[in-house]
Protein backbone atom coordinates (compact mmCIF):
# COMPACT_ATOMS: atom_id res chain seq x y z
CA UNK A 1 0.00 0.00 0.00
CA UNK A 2 3.03 2.02 0.24
CA UNK A 3 3.33 2.71 -3.49
CA UNK A 4 0.18 4.07 -3.36
CA UNK A 5 0.47 6.82 -0.85
CA UNK A 6 3.62 7.76 -2.73
CA UNK A 7 1.95 7.92 -5.89
CA UNK A 8 -1.00 9.82 -4.57
CA UNK A 9 1.42 12.23 -2.62
CA UNK A 10 3.51 12.98 -5.88
CA UNK A 11 -0.11 13.56 -7.85
CA UNK A 12 -0.35 16.12 -5.44
CA UNK A 13 3.13 17.79 -5.42
CA UNK A 14 2.58 17.79 -8.53
CA UNK A 15 -1.23 19.50 -8.92
CA UNK A 16 0.29 21.88 -6.54
CA UNK A 17 2.87 22.90 -8.66
CA UNK A 18 1.17 23.17 -11.72
CA UNK A 19 -1.55 25.43 -9.63
CA UNK A 20 1.30 27.39 -8.48
CA UNK A 21 2.64 27.88 -12.14
CA UNK A 22 -0.89 28.59 -13.48
CA UNK A 23 -0.84 31.45 -10.58
CA UNK A 24 2.27 32.80 -12.29
CA UNK A 25 1.32 32.42 -15.95
CA UNK A 26 -2.21 33.55 -16.13
CA UNK A 27 -1.57 37.23 -14.65
CA UNK A 28 -4.65 40.05 -14.49
CA UNK A 29 -4.05 42.08 -16.90
CA UNK A 30 -4.64 45.09 -15.51
CA UNK A 31 -1.88 44.78 -12.98
CA UNK A 32 0.50 43.45 -15.63
CA UNK A 33 -0.07 46.43 -17.74
CA UNK A 34 0.26 48.81 -14.43
CA UNK A 35 3.33 47.38 -13.55
CA UNK A 36 5.09 48.13 -17.71
CA UNK A 37 3.52 51.91 -17.12
CA UNK A 38 5.14 52.63 -13.76
CA UNK A 39 8.25 51.49 -14.97
CA UNK A 40 8.22 53.13 -18.69
CA UNK A 41 6.84 56.15 -16.88
CA UNK A 42 10.20 56.28 -14.50
CA UNK A 43 12.19 55.83 -17.42
CA UNK A 44 10.93 58.39 -19.73
CA UNK A 45 10.49 60.89 -16.98
CA UNK A 46 14.13 61.17 -17.54
CA UNK A 47 13.84 62.77 -20.96
CA UNK A 48 10.20 63.72 -21.24
CA UNK A 49 6.78 65.08 -20.34
CA UNK A 50 3.72 65.74 -21.63
CA UNK A 51 1.01 68.38 -20.98
CA UNK A 52 -2.86 67.88 -20.41
CA UNK A 53 -3.41 68.71 -23.69
CA UNK A 54 -0.80 66.04 -25.49
CA UNK A 55 1.97 68.46 -26.06
CA UNK A 56 5.14 66.64 -25.33
CA UNK A 57 8.32 68.69 -24.22
CA UNK A 58 11.31 67.06 -24.36
CA UNK A 59 13.42 67.65 -21.09
CA UNK A 60 16.91 66.37 -22.52
CA UNK A 61 19.11 67.93 -24.97
CA UNK A 62 21.54 65.63 -25.07
CA UNK A 63 19.47 62.91 -27.60
CA UNK A 64 20.15 62.44 -31.25
CA UNK A 65 17.15 63.15 -33.26
CA UNK A 66 16.14 60.44 -34.56
CA UNK A 67 15.53 58.66 -30.77
CA UNK A 68 14.05 62.58 -29.85
CA UNK A 69 11.33 61.50 -32.95
CA UNK A 70 10.86 57.95 -31.09
CA UNK A 71 10.62 59.57 -27.53
CA UNK A 72 7.64 62.13 -28.61
CA UNK A 73 5.81 59.33 -29.97
CA UNK A 74 6.71 57.09 -26.84
CA UNK A 75 5.67 60.52 -24.67
CA UNK A 76 2.03 60.60 -26.22
CA UNK A 77 1.07 56.84 -25.64
CA UNK A 78 2.17 56.86 -22.53
CA UNK A 79 0.22 59.84 -21.95
CA UNK A 80 -2.59 58.17 -23.29
CA UNK A 81 -2.25 55.15 -20.84
CA UNK A 82 -2.79 57.80 -17.66
CA UNK A 83 -5.54 60.40 -19.88
CA UNK A 84 -7.53 59.08 -22.81
CA UNK A 85 -8.64 62.56 -23.62
CA UNK A 86 -4.48 62.60 -25.02
CA UNK A 87 -4.79 60.67 -27.80
CA UNK A 88 -2.20 57.82 -27.98
CA UNK A 89 -1.23 58.64 -31.96
CA UNK A 90 0.67 61.89 -33.20
CA UNK A 91 0.98 63.30 -36.68
CA UNK A 92 4.65 64.08 -38.16
CA UNK A 93 3.59 67.96 -37.85
CA UNK A 94 3.07 67.72 -33.85
CA UNK A 95 6.76 65.58 -33.76
CA UNK A 96 7.85 68.49 -35.86
CA UNK A 97 6.94 71.00 -33.95
CA UNK A 98 7.50 69.37 -30.42
CA UNK A 99 11.13 68.44 -31.39
CA UNK A 100 11.61 71.37 -33.58
CA UNK A 101 13.44 68.91 -36.55
CA UNK A 102 12.31 70.23 -39.64
CA UNK A 103 9.56 68.39 -41.06
CA UNK A 104 11.58 66.70 -43.99
CA UNK A 105 13.98 65.39 -41.26
CA UNK A 106 11.37 64.36 -39.22
CA UNK A 107 9.86 61.80 -42.17
CA UNK A 108 13.03 60.49 -42.67
CA UNK A 109 13.75 59.51 -39.11
CA UNK A 110 9.94 57.74 -38.70
CA UNK A 111 10.86 55.60 -41.65
CA UNK A 112 13.87 54.46 -40.04
CA UNK A 113 11.53 54.01 -37.04
CA UNK A 114 8.77 52.25 -38.33
CA UNK A 115 10.85 49.78 -40.77
CA UNK A 116 12.57 48.99 -37.52
CA UNK A 117 9.01 48.46 -36.01
CA UNK A 118 9.97 50.52 -32.92
CA UNK A 119 6.62 52.66 -34.32
CA UNK A 120 3.63 51.70 -35.91
CA UNK A 121 2.35 53.85 -39.24
CA UNK A 122 -1.54 54.25 -38.25
CA UNK A 123 -2.48 56.18 -41.54
CA UNK A 124 -0.32 58.46 -43.59
CA UNK A 125 1.17 61.02 -41.40
CA UNK A 126 -0.44 59.64 -38.34
CA UNK A 127 1.70 57.50 -35.77
CA UNK A 128 2.10 55.26 -32.77
CA UNK A 129 4.55 53.49 -30.80
CA UNK A 130 4.60 49.93 -31.31
CA UNK A 131 3.78 48.60 -27.15
CA UNK A 132 6.37 45.68 -28.10
CA UNK A 133 9.64 47.34 -28.30
CA UNK A 134 9.11 49.85 -25.59
CA UNK A 135 11.24 48.36 -23.65
CA UNK A 136 13.88 48.00 -26.00
CA UNK A 137 13.37 51.56 -26.83
CA UNK A 138 13.97 53.04 -23.67
CA UNK A 139 16.86 51.06 -23.27
CA UNK A 140 18.84 52.15 -26.05
CA UNK A 141 18.04 55.57 -25.13
CA UNK A 142 21.31 57.92 -24.07
CA UNK A 143 22.99 55.08 -25.36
Amino acid sequence: MGSLDSTSSNNSSASNNLEELRKRFIVDESEYDKQFLERHLEMTLNYAVITSDGKVIIKSEDIIEKDKVGLIILTRFLGNKLNNEIKETITNNEISEYSRIDEKNVNAYLTKLTKSRDVLRVSKGIYKMNPSKINEFLSSLGK
